[in-house]
């Protein structure tokens, strides 16, 4: 089973439901319905929906339609399994997604993976068909079913076309090795995206970052929490990941700021050149600035990098990096220490 102490599983599964949940799973004659569920009106998508089934019939859609207003806005499972009845040997796949994130949703593992069994074959190369081997495969990996789990995660690496769906299977991939205690190869895969973009290049770097927190890498999950807290300003994880990096349990809130002894400080730049780096480290030191020159291994090169100062909270920080911006032109950041 996967432990709590872990974020990286749930982080990435909330992530990939979040982004594909989203999606339009129908385009028919409930997109009046589907629009209004979207923008909140549930009193007049219940209005539009009434109407189609009084006037018309109600089929598999008409189900899927009715799960969502009954849980308002999520999916109930009775429904989706009578549309699922109603799909026959059309493609089922935005049913079988969707009834599938709810299983999963409610810690239903096992019949997650028994409707995989059964329709895996029959789902198409989609985002909903994505969704529904994603889940499978994540409910592989609660019941401490890594190996599987990879199996799954390399068929949407491999069959999907949409290079972004597959860079999912990748870092599917990454989980279910790092699962399996294989620290190193996770850490490998986990790299391979990074520079890729987007949500998936967001979550290796975080995964790789706290597999180097946890091997006692410092520094390379030092780096990786302040690329991320630059891109995002409170990105999921934050709190678990700073915690990892500074060898302290995290409070409840979640907040890193509230973390003991975290600190902050202003990075000045990093320098590929020694020289460059003891140019600025030389005239902040003659303005009688807190500096330091240290160096750093980024992809197996070495760097040298300019910081200043120790804080104990952001704020002060970003006050002190204000300051040296009009003191010396420059875009500085404000970094964990």
């Amino acid at each position: 089973m996967i432990s709590n102490s872990r974020p990286s599983f749930a982080l990435a599964a909330a992530v990939a439901a979040f982004f594909f949940l989203s999606d339009c799973l129908f385009a028919s004659r409930y997109t009046e319905v589907d629009n209004f569920l979207r923008s909140g009106n549930l009193e007049l998508a219940r209005e539009e929906l009434d109407s189609i089934v009084s006037s018309d019939f109600i089929d598999a859609e008409g189900f899927y339609y009715y799960s969502r207003l009954e849980t308002r806005g999520e999916v109930a499972l009775e429904h989706l399994r009578k549309s699922l009845n109603l799909c026959d040997d059309t493609d089922c796949s935005s049913t079988l997604a969707e009834l599938a994130d709810a299983l999963y949703s409610n810690g239903k593992y096992d019949r997650v993976i028994k409707l995989f069994d059964k329709y895996a074959k029959k789902v198409s190369k989609s985002q909903a068909g994505f969704k529904f081997y994603w889940f499978a495969a994540m409910s592989k990996m609660h019941n401490g079913d890594f190996k599987d789990a990879e199996k799954i995660f390399k068929k949407i690496e491999k069959d999907f076309e949409d290079v972004y769906l597959s860079h999912w299977g990748v870092l599917g991939r990454g989980l279910a090795k790092d699962g399996s205690g294989k620290m190193k190869d996770a850490s490998a895969i986990f790299r391979s995206l990074t520079a890729s973009g987007g949500e998936v290049s967001a979550l290796a770097l975080y995964n790789e970052s706290v597999l180097a927190a946890e091997s006692g890498r410092r520094e390379d999950a030092l780096h990786g929490y302040n690329l991320l807290d630059i891109r995002f300003d409170d990105f999921i994880g934050s709190a678990e990941l700073a915690s990892l990096i500074l060898n302290k349990e995290h409070p409840a809130s979640g907040d890193a700021e509230k973390l003991a002894d975290v600190t902050y400080t202003v990075e000045m730049g990093v320098f590929r050149e020694k020289e460059e780096a003891e140019k600025l480290y030389g005239r902040l030191k003659a303005g009688k600035w807190s500096v330091r020159l240290d160096k750093r291994k980024i992809a197996d090169r070495n760097y040298w990098v300019v910081q200043v100062g120790v804080f104990r909270s952001s704020e002060s920080a970003k006050e002190t990096r204000k300051k040296l911006e009009s003191l010396i032109p420059g875009n500085y950041r404000v970094v964990l220490r």
